[in-house]
């Protein structure tokens, strides 16, 4: 009989948690992605101090086996759709964080490769609908999702990506990176260019968002 998978946990992080995140950033995030655009732990500091209810660990047992990054934007800017630097704010850095802004962005969702099968992402993104509900003024989270199928489909296809991102919605083609956030119960808002460089997607993100329910 096989080991049965333990599952993960979820809960808030800490500034102890920290030096993990950042391991497990560079784990997942290897070239062709760019390696420049790497937390400072003063980064993760902040959105800890400032928005501690978006900062998420997923936990198998005693390890961290993933986690979520994520600010907090107006209406406004989250509606301009703007490159994923640019919903941080870098200049300063933060610049764009609204502590009233009814947006909840995951910046960063990262997920150790030697706990995949746990559930980590799952329960990760489920936990942010709890976010979003219960945080006062949150109506909504959203994320970038990279579309890394993208470059090769395009070079058979020629077509654009927002009739990529149609098709993996329709179950046509997947996509490793949309495909799951859309089986976790977001949906697609549109396609942002330029939202960070990326070969495999030609640069471009596919907004995916989830909203609460108003009534």
């Amino acid at each position: 009989m096989t080991e049965q998978k333990k599952q993960a946990k979820i809960r808030r992080a800490s500034t102890d948690d920290i030096a993990r995140m950042m391991e497990i950033h560079d784990i997942c995030f290897k070239p062709p992605m760019p390696q420049d655009l790497k937390w400072w732990e003063s980064d993760i500091e902040f959105v800890i101090s400032n928005f501690p209810q978006g900062q998420l660990i997923a936990q198998v047992e005693d390890s961290v086996a993933g986690h979520i990054i994520s600010g907090r934007v107006s209406e406004e800017h989250y509606k301009s759709h703007p490159p994923l630097m640019e919903i941080v704010g870098i200049d300063p850095p933060w610049g764009h964080f609204d502590a009233e802004g009814n947006t909840m962005w995951i910046l960063e969702i990262a997920v150790d490769p030697a706990f995949k099968r746990c559930g980590a992402a799952r329960a990760l993104v489920q936990t942010c609908k709890r976010v979003a509900t219960e945080t006062e003024e949150l109506v909504r989270f959203g994320a970038g999702a990279r579309i890394p199928g993208y470059a090769k489909w395009q070079e058979q296809t020629g077509k654009a990506p927002e009739e990529y991102c149609q098709e993996v919605i329709e179950g046509r083609i997947f996509d490793p990176v949309l495909g799951p956030f859309l089986k976790f119960g977001t949906r697609l808002d549109c396609v942002v260019s330029d939202y960070v460089p990326d070969p495999e997607s030609l640069n471009f993100g596919a907004a995916v968002i989830w909203e609460r329910d108003m009534a």
